[in-house]
Formats: C-alpha cells, structure tokens, sequence
C-alpha cells in the first residue's frame, strides 16, 4: 500500500511540474537489468495439452551395479503434467535407456618443467597424467497412446568424454593410479552421466511438452540517467517500482494489475508532457517510457497492447530499431497463446487444468 501511494504521489507530481520543461538539452537512456519467473508454455502441444505420464528406465547391468533405476524413474519428471505410476493409466510413456560405459584408450602425458637458480643452473623436472577416453551412450523413446511421437522423439547420443588425472611425480605412480581407482572412478563416471541423461530429458520433455517453471530470466527496463533534467528523479522512482513488480512474478502468480495500473498512467503522461519534435531530450524521454510500456505490457501478458507501444517507438525515431524487435517479441507470444489457447505464463497448472484427466 505504501508503494502505491509512492508511484500515486510520483504521477501527480510529475503530472503539475512546470509543463515538463527540462534543464538539459539531451538526456542519457541506460539500461535497467531486472530478474523475472514465469511459467513456459509447451514447444509442441500435444491434444489435450494436459495428460498423464509415467517413466521407464532401461538399463546396462554395468549401469545397475552403480545406479539405483527406482532413483532414476523418480528423477525423470514432466514439469505440469500429472505423473502416475501404472503405465497402464498414462496416456504418455517417457523411457530413458542407458548402456554401458566403455573404456577406449588410456595415454600418460608428460610435461616437463625448467627453473633457473641465481646462478642460472637450469633444473628440469618432469610431471605425468593420465588422460583415459571413454564412451557412453543414452537415449529415450517417447510414446503417446501407445504410438511413438513424431517429429524424431527417438534421440540416440553416443558421446566421447575424457577424464585427466592430477599430476604425478613419475610414470608409474600415475599408470597406477588409473590401475588402483579404474573402478571407483568408472562408478563416478557412470552415475555422472546417467544423471546429465537424466537432465537432459527432463529439460526436453518438460520444454517440448510441459509446463516448466522458469527463474532467474533476465531482460531491460529504461531508466533515466541525468541528475538536472526535472523528470529524472520521478522516472527512476517509477522504475524502480515497476522493477520490484516485475521481480514479484512467480511461475504460479502474475504481475499486480493494480500496483502497476499507476505506472502505466505515469509513463503514458510523459509523452504528453514531453512532446516536442525537435528535443533530443524530449525524444528520448519518450523512447525511454514507450518502451517501459512495452515491457508492463508483454509482461502483463497483452502482447496487442506491446504493439501499439513498439510501432510509436519506431515512429519517434530514437533506437527505432528497439520498436522492430519489441513487435517481434509480441507477436511470438500471440502465436504461443494462440498454438497452446492459454494466455498467460503465470499459473498454477494443477489449479488451471484440475485433475486434467
């Protein structure tokens, strides 16, 4: 409440202050980095967009000595949409199939070291590592309704990855350390890559088909940077506000409508009061709150409303270019409300879908 009154207090100041009337000639734009959360929607939306799922692991006897399968069914997670444990009720199976870890080449690699003393004797020294190579390879196959999904949802990966020990002393030392460990650093790399195949697909089927929840995104606000000009105190003030809005989104709840209603009225006042044609202050004043509706706006989920904003960035002239690729950005998300027929990236899917079934 008392930040309402605040942004309330900032707009009537700046509504009466002497018909915007400025002290400087130019005004510096900077960018203002904030934080956001939102709720992404599905890449490819299946129909219906909101089903049951349940996982399969498929693994090596090598890969079952190292990892408990039950841990790797339960990590494998569909971010929003519901997980059941008889594949018999899910109209999705997620099956991730693992295979072994092959060892496919051991080498010691030598470096040798030179120091000079104060009479400039050179001593040399030599230091050993061994660099083992090895393969692993996973992939998954996704059914729906008991029919493999288009589009290649079946993903092979057979990768190369290299493993490089500390240094040793001699040669020896190093060939057997690889000798003494080989199995307790297979066991290592095992359950490291099962886990990375594991995250890989959740981040595929969650993005492809879900729901995920998504934190720390960043992206810009415009911010005035020029202590004589009289608006600045009042458009940093605003920002700043509407940044704390901004950064109060979660995937489950959005923006305050009411708390940002009063920036929106601050920023569409300032091209009223700052209309002349021929100021490069007063342009880039204008620039400056045209694109800080952009973004309320984008974030408030009314991408019609970014672009009626964006196109008076093009038409005012200053980082026209920035009105092109706001557009751009408002009409990728239409069409995403469009593909999915939800129209907005904050909510909760149990609350929104129910059950779902």
């Amino acid at each position: 409440m008392k930040m309402k009154k605040l942004i309330l207090f900032l707009g009537l100041v700046s509504l009466f202050s002497l018909n915007g009337k400025s002290q400087t000639k130019n005004v510096d734009i900077d960018s203002y980095d904030f934080s956001y959360a939102y709720r992404a929607l599905p890449e490819r939306p299946l129909n219906p967009i909101r089903f049951t799922y349940a996982t399969r692991v498929t693994a090596s006897g090598a890969v079952r000595m190292n990892v408990s399968v039950e841990d790797l069914n339960e990590r494998i997670n569909l971010q929003g949409q519901i997980r059941v444990y008889n594949p018999a009720q899910a109209s999705m199976i997620v099956e991730l199939i693992v295979g072994s870890l092959m060892v496919s080449s051991t080498e010691i690699y030598e470096r040798k070291s030179e120091t000079k003393d104060k009479q400039g004797n050179v001593t040399e020294r030599f230091y050993y590592r061994i660099m083992v190579k090895y393969t692993f390879e996973s992939s998954y196959k996704i059914t729906k309704d008991q029919k493999p999904l288009a589009n290649g949802n079946f993903y092979s990966k057979y990768n190369t990855h290299t493993y490089t020990s500390a240094e040793f002393s001699t040669r020896q030392a190093a060939s057997e350390f690889w000798d003494n460990n080989r199995n307790a650093l297979t066991s290592d790399f095992h359950q490291d890559l099962v886990l990375k195949s594991v995250a890989s697909l959740n981040e595929l089927i969650s993005n492809r088909y879900g729901f995920p929840a998504k934190f720390n995104s960043w992206d810009v606000l415009k911010i005035m940077d020029e202590k004589k000009h009289d608006e600045n105190a009042n458009f940093r003030a605003a920002v700043g506000a509407l940044k704390n809005e901004l950064q109060a989104m979660t995937p489950d709840f959005p923006m305050d409508r009411d708390q940002v209603e009063p920036l929106i009225e601050y920023f569409e006042n300032i091209p009223k009061r700052y209309a002349d044609p021929n100021s490069k202050a007063d342009q880039h004043i204008r620039y400056a709150a045209y694109f800080n509706l952009c973004k309320i706006y984008y974030y408030l989920d009314e991408p019609e409303n970014v672009a009626q904003y964006a196109n008076r960035i093009t038409s005012n002239g200053y980082d026209a270019k920035d009105g092109a690729k706001l557009i751009k950005e408002a009409n990728e998300l239409k069409g995403m409300f469009i593909n999915t027929g939800i129209r907005t990236r904050h909510f909760s899917p149990d609350d929104y879908f129910g059950d779902g079934r």
